[in-house]
């Protein structure tokens, strides 16, 4: 079952990779007006929420940098454009972080888990719930990016 819903995650990441990709780094870059953030931020937190709700929670080290867990962490905000190589480490990233839980939880790694409840208001109380939950949020962003995406073309 963790498998479809990484698998499902995967999906959403390659769909919000098509969904960018004919445009410019200004582009992704770009905050229109009403809004917060932009593409390069939303596809970096869900790169980054994943880790956190997995690792984070259950008292492991991250497998993602911390510099840029804090770029794109929930109540963090785009501070300054991020260049080519920024936007593809977090292509790479992406890839990299669902093959490293899906393996971790395989090796049965996750053993101790913080309850948390998102935002979304849904409660997570083992690393399952997170895995689950995870395709929800990624999808959600998802969708704000396609929002973003009328606006900025």
């Amino acid at each position: 079952m963790i498998q479809t819903d990484l698998d499902l995650m995967r999906q959403t990441r390659r769909n919000f990779l098509q969904l960018v990709e004919a445009c410019s780094l200004d582009q992704l870059n770009r905050i229109p007006d009403g809004y917060a953030n932009n593409l390069v931020w939303n596809y970096g937190h869900i790169v980054v929420t994943l880790p956190l709700l997995t690792y984070g929670l259950s008292g492991l080290p991250l497998p993602v940098d911390a510099e840029i867990v804090a770029l794109y962490r929930r109540g963090s905000r785009p501070d300054a454009p991020v260049d080519e190589e920024g936007w593809r480490q977090l292509q790479s990233l992406s890839e990299q972080t669902l093959q490293q839980v899906s393996q971790d939880y395989n090796a049965g790694l996750f053993r101790e888990y913080k309850p948390y409840t998102t935002t979304y208001g849904y409660s997570l109380n083992n690393v399952d719930d997170a895995i689950r939950f995870a395709p929800v949020h990624e999808g959600l962003h998802y969708g704000y990016a396609m929002a973003l995406i009328r606006q900025i073309r």
